[in-house]
Order: structure tokens, then sequence, then C-alpha cells
């Protein structure tokens, strides 16, 4: 089964439709919603939520999540997200075909994980352009030592052996990167599902917070980068193209 850890902060409307897409396009899962100090509360009997009075920070939210999740396959996953059909089993199929860590295509990203295809007003044409993207990519992958949290699915296996978020990046920012860099020094192999594109309306929780946002990157980049020099990070990104080329020639 696939456990699914949604943090959310308000923005109830784009909680609802990511639920209703996941619902849409997605087999045996379950969802564990962490309402982050919502006002009013997210209130729902579809998905299990955990309610925080105040905003934890989406690291500690992830963890809570983690804590409960039931499935052999975990899936980190904003709430501003519409997932298209047959979603989770293009990514599955990579963590089952050379990879333990991927994440999906999108419109709204930093780094590599961004693609803009052709237009589409609406839910359905959305559909549509997945499928055409879909058929073009099929089962194509990059190793990627840095994927984003918007999107991170992997085996629990991973969780199990390396742990959860470092709740010391606070509110969020670089936790994904630094859980990435650590998977990959624990023998994991890390990369994005060139063939899974997902549509992200992005940074809607962080345009709620009376937060200085540069400052938080700052703050947050250099503890990342007290951890991880340039050098460790190309000896990493070595480590994981090398693993998953091996892996390719064995098969």
């Amino acid at each position: 089964m696939l456990s699914i850890i949604m943090p959310c902060l308000n923005l109830h409307e784009y909680t609802q439709e990511c639920i209703q897409n996941i619902v849409e396009t997605t087999k045996n899962f379950e969802i564990i919603l962490i309402d982050n100090g919502s006002n009013p509360p997210y209130l729902s009997e579809d998905v299990k939520v955990i309610r925080n009075d105040i905003n934890l920070g989406f690291p500690a939210a992830i963890n809570q999540g983690l804590v409960v999740a039931t499935g052999d396959i975990i899936c980190v996953l904003n709430n501003d997200i519409i997932t298209t059909p047959d979603w989770a089993e293009h990514l599955i199929w990579h963590l089952n075909n050379g990879l333990d860590v991927v994440g999906p295509r999108t419109n709204y990203i930093d780094g590599p994980q961004i693609l803009l295809i052709s237009v589409y007003l609406n839910k359905e044409e959305l559909y549509e352009r997945a499928k055409e993207h879909y058929k073009k990519n099929k089962h194509k992958q990059w190793a990627f030592p840095r994927l984003v949290g918007f999107c991170l699915m992997f085996k629990r296996e991973v969780y199990e052996k390396i742990g959860g978020f470092d709740e010391i990046f606070g509110i969020g920012n670089f936790e994904d990167d630094d859980w990435n860099l650590k998977a990959i020094e624990a023998d994991y192999k890390t990369g994005i599902a060139r063939d899974c594109y997902l549509h992200h309306f992005g940074s809607k929780t962080h345009e709620l917070l009376s937060l200085d946002y540069n400052e938080l990157l700052n703050k947050n980049r250099k503890i990342f980068q007290s951890r991880w020099s340039d050098k460790k990070i190309e000896e990493l990104t070595i480590k994981n193209k090398e693993a998953i080329k091996w892996h390719k020639k064995k098969k």
C-alpha cells in the first residue's frame, strides 16, 4: 500500500482538490493529513487527520506522518498538487527498477524537475497532456541527488534506515536536500522519473506566512552548507550516478 503524507496550513480549497484528485487517480492508498495549525481546522472523515494547534513546520509535520504510516511505499506530497492518472504507479515502477527515492516532473519548482509541457487550461486537458508525456518518456529516469519535497516517493526501508526529516530546518527549506543526501550516503539511489508529470500551484503556504522568506532560506542554507560541502555533494552525486548505472547494466 501507498501512504501519502500531506501537511496543510489553511488553504482548505487546495487541500480538498488535491485529495479529490488523489481519489480519482490513485489505487490502494491511505492519506495522512497533518493540519499544521489551520484556522478553522481541516475536518474530514475520508482521511486520517493529525491536528497541531500551531505550525510546527514542514519537517516536523512529515515526521508525524511517518510515525503512523502503514504503507511499504511512502509519498510526501504538498497540498497544492493536482495528481494525474496513474501517477503513483508510474513512480512506483521506478522504485521497482533501480531507484529507492524518486520524484516526478512539474511546472513549478526549482531545479531539473521543472518541465513546461503543452498548455492545458483545465484538469481534463492536464490529464491528456500528462498521458501524452508518459507515452513519450515511458520508463525514462535521471540520476539526481537533491529531489524536491513537493512530491517525494520512497521505499519504507529508506525511512527505517535513515529516519525522517531533520527538524532543525524549522518551517522548512533544505530539509529535503539534506534527507536525500543522507539516503545516498546510506547507499540508496535517488532520481527523477522523467515520465511522470504533476501540476504544482506552488508556494501557496509560504505566501500565507508572515515570514522573511529570504532570511529563512539563508538561515537554512547555512545549516545545510555546514553539513554538506560542495566536494561532498559532488562525491555523492557521482556515487549515485554510478550506482544507478551499475543497476541498469546488471539488468
